[in-house]
């Protein structure tokens, strides 16, 4: 039951059309994230970075949930690792409360989902553990949206190895470090990457 649970957050249901956007855009900063990854058990440092991510190295998805859309976007943390960031769009702005930033990793299915509650207009503090950011939501053309994160502290995201029984101590984090910042392309009606 568990699994199916965890499963059920992990794997998309019904995918939009691939994200397109102009060539000319692909090599545009759309944000810097500066980063360490540790495996938890050792405390050993797996690698370390300070680096931009460019608008094509984002991956752009929006899922159908029974709540509503869920835009999901990914980019590479290193080798190992991917950052997401999930929000559920709505047709209200007050309806926006929070979302999501999960890690996952490339050679194991692992569960990761850091959930951030939206305390004003302008800022998100972590549900678990701590951290801040600075937020900007904006209407886009499939709703609400956070279409700007900037980390006002370092904030640890967690990944749990998928295996039974289930572990609820992390195997590894991602420590994004405070000044890293990102701007999260939506998608058109159409299917085309907007914003950022």
């Amino acid at each position: 039951m568990l699994r199916r649970i965890i499963e059920s957050f992990t794997k998309p249901r019904a995918v939009a059309p691939k994200a397109v956007f102009a060539l000319h855009d692909a090599d545009r900063v759309v944000g810097n994230i500066a980063w360490q990854t540790v495996e938890c058990a050792s405390g050993d440092e797996l690698s370390a970075g300070d680096r931009a991510i460019r608008l094509g190295e984002v991956a752009v998805e929006l899922h159908d949930s029974k709540n509503g859309p869920l835009l999901s976007r990914k980019i590479s943390v290193d080798e190992m690792f991917v950052l997401s960031h999930a929000v559920g769009l709505v047709g209200e702005r007050e309806k926006l409360l929070g979302f999501g930033l999960s890690l996952g990793r490339r050679e194991e299915q692992v569960f990761g989902w850091d959930w951030f509650n939206v305390v004003d207009s302008d800022h998100a503090t972590k549900l678990q553990e701590t951290g801040e950011l600075t937020i900007r939501i904006a209407l886009t053309d499939r709703g609400w949206d956070v279409v700007r994160t900037d980390f006002l502290t370092d904030v640890s995201l967690r990944a749990v190895r998928m295996m039974m029984p289930l572990a609820f101590e992390p195997a590894w984090r991602v420590v994004v470090r405070r000044g890293s910042w990102m701007e999260w392309p939506g998608l058109t009606s159409d299917g085309r990457v907007q914003g950022a």
